[in-house]
C-alpha cells in the first residue's frame, strides 16, 4: 500500500461515511490550490476571486475521473468551458460603470451628471470640471479620477454593438471638438470653427487639455473609430507644424498623441509627418 493510500485511510478512520466524499473533494482542492487546511476551513473569509477560483476547480474535479489530469487536460468538455466562461463574464461585468453611464443609468462622479446633461454643459463647465472626461471617454488605463473605472473588455464588446451608445460617443466627441474650436465636416474632415481663436487660446493656456486629447484619441481607438482618430491627428499635425496655431502641442503629438495608434504601419506613417 502506497503512502497516499495510508494517509487517506487514516483520515477516513476519523470521519463518518456521510462526510467521506466531501473530505475527498476538499483534500483535492487543497492540493490544487497549494494551500493548507486552515485556509480551506476559513474559506468563507477569502475574497470573491479566491472563492470563484475554488468553485471552478471543484467543478473541474467533479467532471474528471482523474484529478491529476485537471490542469493538463486541454480537451475539456465544451459545455463545461461555456459555463466557466459565463461565470467569468458575469464576475467581470460587475465592473460596469462605463456601460451604465452610457446607458444613462448612473451619473458621472464626483459631482457629475448624466451623459445627456454633460453634453449640454457650457464651455466653462467643461473647462473647470475635472471629473467627467474619464466617463465620457473611457479606456483601459486608470485615470486621475478615482471614482471612474478603467474600461473592461466585456463592457467594450457590449458598448460597440449598441447603436445608441455609439451615437452618444460620437456626440461626446463632437462636443469636445467644439470645445477645442474644431468641428467635423463632410467626409469626416475636421476643420476650425468660427470662434477657433478663442478656443485655441483656452486649449493652449490650460495644458490639462493636452491630457484630455490623449484620452479621447485612446478611446476612439478602443471603439475602433479609426477614421475619426486619424482625421483628428491629421488636422492637429497641420495646426501644430504648418499653421503653428497649436505649436505648443508639439511634444504631446510626438510623445503621446501618435502613440495612441494601434496599427504599427499607420503609426510610422504619422511619425514621418512630424
Amino acid at each position: 500500500m502506497d503512502k497516499n493510500t495510508i494517509e487517506i485511510g487514516n483520515i477516513n478512520d476519523s470521519i463518518n461515511e456521510s462526510s467521506e466524499l466531501s473530505s475527498g473533494v476538499e483534500k483535492t482542492v487543497q492540493d490544487l490550490c497549494h494551500v493548507d487546511s486552515n485556509i480551506i476551513t476559513n474559506s468563507d473569509k477569502e475574497s470573491n476571486e479566491q472563492e470563484t477560483e475554488t468553485k471552478d476547480k471543484i467543478l473541474k474535479f467533479s467532471k474528471s475521473e482523474d484529478p491529476n489530469e485537471i490542469s493538463d487536460n486541454k480537451s475539456a468538455d465544451s459545455d463545461n468551458s461555456i459555463e466557466e466562461s459565463e461565470v467569468i463574464q458575469q464576475t467581470r461585468l460587475k465592473l460596469d460603470k462605463n456601460l451604465k453611464f452610457y446607458q444613462s443609468l448612473i451619473k458621472s462622479e464626483p459631482s457629475g451628471d448624466y451623459i445627456e446633461k454633460i453634453l449640454n454643459w457650457s464651455d466653462d463647465s467643461l473647462e473647470f470640471h475635472h471629473g467627467y472626461i474619464q466617463w465620457l471617454f473611457p479606456n483601459r488605463d486608470p485615470g486621475m479620477n478615482m471614482n471612474s473605472q478603467p474600461l473592461q473588455q466585456e463592457e467594450l464588446e457590449i458598448m460597440k454593438k449598441d447603436e445608441e451608445i455609439k451615437k452618444k460617443l460620437m456626440k461626446a466627441f463632437q462636443r469636445m471638438l467644439k470645445f477645442y474650436g474644431m468641428e467635423i465636416k463632410k467626409d469626416s474632415n475636421i476643420e476650425r470653427t468660427k470662434n477657433y481663436k478663442e478656443r485655441y487660446k483656452n486649449l493652449i493656456r490650460n495644458t490639462h487639455n493636452f491630457l484630455r486629447i490623449t484620452r479621447i484619441l485612446k478611446c476612439l481607438a478602443e471603439f475602433e473609430l479609426f477614421e475619426y482618430q486619424y482625421e483628428w491627428l491629421e488636422f492637429l499635425i497641420k495646426e501644430i507644424f504648418e499653421t503653428k496655431e497649436l505649436r505648443k502641442l508639439e511634444n504631446s503629438m510626438k510623445n503621446f498623441f501618435i502613440q495612441t495608434i494601434k496599427d504599427d504601419e499607420k503609426k510610422r506613417y504619422f511619425l514621418k509627418k512630424i
